[in-house]
C-alpha cells in the first residue's frame, strides 16, 4: 500500500487537537483525511477556513463508514471549566467514545488507533516534572473532583494496554496552543494572548509554574511518525524542545509584544485538574519512534501568536 492510499479518520475534528491534526495532515497531502465531528455545520465552517481542505472528506459520528487504516481519537472536553463541571461523568463519557473507537478494531483488527490522553493521567501533584519512572497516585480514600479527569485518562490507557495484540498508541498531551484554540476556553495562554492583542494589562498570580507547549507542526510530525512506524501498542508523553516558566514566558512577551502584566499578591485559584507547578514530562520514550521536536515552548507560542495577530478581527481571539 502506498502512503497516499492510507485513509485516516480524525474523530473530534472540530476540537482544538482535531483541528491541528486535520489542518496539518491535509496540508501534507500524504494521506486521505476524513474529518469526523458531531456538529457537521461547525465542521463545514472550519474546513472552509483551510486552503487545503478540498480533499478532506466529512463524516458524522452517527454515520461513520468506510475502511480506515488509522483512527485518531481527539474527542474530549476542550475547556478546563467543562472538566470541572463534568465531575465523575467524565468517566462515562471517556469510556463511551473509547469503546466507539476501539470497537472499530473488532471490525478491522489490522487498523491502528492513536488516542489522545493527557499528562493528567499521572494523577500526581506535579511538584516536580514526571518521568518514565513516575507512578500514578490516586487518593483512593479521598478522590477529589479534580481527580476524575486523570482517572478517566488512566482507565482508558489501561484498557488499551490490556488489548496488547492491537495497534493502539496513546499520546499524553501536556500543553498545546495554536491558532485554532477555542477563544472561550479558560486557559492561561488565552488570557495572555488577549492581553497582547487588545494591548490590555494582564493580572497574574505570584506562583511560578512550568508548562510544556508542543508546537502544532511537531505534534503532526509525531502522529505521522507513529503512522509510518511498525504497528505497536504503547504510550508516549508529548514534549517540546524545552518547557517554559511562567515569568520567563511573560518577560519574553513583554519584550517581544509590549505585554504589560501585574502580579497580584493572592495565588491563582487551582485549575480544573489541580495547580501543577511542574506540568511537563522528562519521559523521552517517543524519541524511540523517531520523534524529534524542533521548537521550544516559547518558540511555538510565538509562532502561533504571530499567526493570530496577523488574522485577528477587531481584537477578538
Amino acid at each position: 500500500m502506498s502512503e497516499l492510499e492510507q485513509r485516516i479518520a480524525i474523530l473530534g475534528a472540530t476540537g482544538h487537537v482535531g483541528k491541528v491534526l486535520t489542518s496539518g495532515l491535509a496540508a501534507a497531502g500524504r494521506h486521505e483525511v476524513v474529518a469526523v465531528a458531531r456538529d457537521e455545520a461547525k465542521l463545514d465552517r472550519f474546513l472552509a477556513t483551510l486552503p487545503h481542505c478540498g480533499g478532506v472528506e466529512r463524516e458524522s459520528f452517527e454515520r461513520t463508514a468506510g475502511d480506515y487504516d488509522v483512527v485518531i481519537n481527539c474527542v474530549g472536553i476542550g475547556d478546563p471549566a467543562g472538566v470541572t463541571t463534568s465531575g465523575a461523568t467524565i468517566l462515562q463519557l471517556t469510556e463511551q467514545f473509547d469503546e466507539h473507537v476501539t470497537g472499530y478494531l473488532d471490525i478491522r483488527p489490522e487498523a491502528r488507533v492513536i488516542s489522545f490522553s493527557s499528562g493528567a493521567a499521572y494523577l500526581g501533584d506535579f511538584e516536580e516534572p514526571v518521568s518514565e519512572s513516575s507512578l500514578a497516585a490516586v487518593p483512593i480514600n479521598g478522590i477529589r473532583r479534580t481527580d476524575y479527569y486523570g482517572i478517566a485518562k488512566l482507565a482508558s490507557e489501561a484498557r488499551h494496554r490490556g488489548a496488547a495484540d492491537r495497534a493502539i498508541v496513546d499520546l499524553r498531551l501536556f500543553g498545546l496552543f495554536s491558532r485554532f484554540i477555542d477563544p472561550l476556553a479558560s486557559y492561561f495562554m488565552n488570557d495572555v494572548y488577549r492581553a497582547i492583542a487588545q494591548k490590555a494589562p494582564l493580572e497574574v498570580g505570584p506562583e511560578s509554574i512550568h508548562r510544556d507547549y508542543v508546537d502544532p507542526d511537531d505534534l503532526v510530525a509525531l502522529v505521522t511518525t507513529i503512522i509510518d512506524a511498525p504497528p505497536t501498542n504503547d504510550v508516549y508523553d508529548v514534549y517540546s524542545l524545552a518547557p517554559a516558566e511562567k515569568f520567563e514566558l511573560l518577560d519574553d512577551f513583554a519584550s517581544r509584544y509590549g505585554l504589560s502584566y501585574h502580579v497580584r499578591q493572592d495565588p491563582t485559584m487551582p485549575a480544573a485538574t489541580g495547580v501543577k507547578p511542574y506540568y511537563y514530562s522528562t519521559n523521552r520514550r517517543a524519541s524511540g519512534s523517531g520523534y524529534l521536536p524542533t521548537k521550544t515552548s516559547i518558540q511555538s507560542l510565538t509562532k502561533e501568536i504571530d499567526a493570530l495577530l496577523e488574522t485577528r478581527n477587531d481584537g477578538a481571539l
